[in-house]
């Protein structure tokens, strides 16, 4: 089954990147939205 899991806070705030990323199977999607997309940045720890 995948699931989709979504994350809109920033990684550099809080921890919910890294939590989404622990409990995430193969197969499932991340969504990063509003302060989320953060992550994505080039240059950044994430």
């Amino acid at each position: 089954m995948s699931i989709l899991h979504t994350v809109n806070k920033s990684p550099f705030e809080k921890n919910n990147l890294e939590s989404c990323l622990r409990y995430a199977k193969s197969g499932s999607a991340i969504l990063l939205i509003e302060d989320g997309i953060y992550a994505a940045l080039a240059g950044t720890t994430f």
